[in-house]
């Protein structure tokens, strides 16, 4: 054949001429092989709530207090959103609800003249045969708020 390329090649080329430019020979790439130890990685199934109200190092009155998301769709039957709510020190609260609210029980409301800090998530979740929820959501993100006592 013809060789091509290379510093002596001075191909004659005329305006509106088409020219064929020949590309390197394509090298088949081998597929991996499998183990058959490969596991699927589980992704969440929706986006994380996006918190609403009481507003991110909100300070609350001691009186009830509601707390509000955003809904990531219509939940299929047997998903609920998840709510946690917890001190400096420990898991304060946890509930479950097919609603975009939660009014906090009356029993939490701090009392004796000292206001508590509490963190909350909220996410979307599946209780399993055990009614163990496991949330099956995007990593919730923490908004916090300090509740004045009564």
């Amino acid at each position: 054949g013809l060789g091509s390329g290379g510093p002596e090649c001075k191909p004659l080329l005329n305006v509106g001429q088409v020219d064929r430019v020949p590309a390197p020979t394509l090298t088949p790439t081998l597929s991996p092989t499998f183990s058959g130890r490969e596991t699927a990685t589980p992704t969440p199934t929706w986006m994380a709530p996006r918190i609403v109200a009481p507003a991110q190092d909100s300070v609350l009155p001691g009186t009830a207090v509601r707390l509000h998301w955003l809904s990531v769709g219509i939940l299929p039957p047997g998903e609920v959103y998840l709510v946690q709510i917890s001190d400096e020190n420990s898991v304060v609260h946890n509930a479950v609800t097919r609603d975009t609210s939660l009014l906090l029980p009356e029993s939490m409301v701090p009392g004796g003249g000292v206001p508590v800090d509490l963190t909350w998530t909220v996410s979307v979740a599946r209780a399993d045969d055990n009614d163990v929820y496991r949330i099956v959501s995007g990593y919730p993100s923490p908004n916090r708020f300090r509740w004045n006592s009564r």
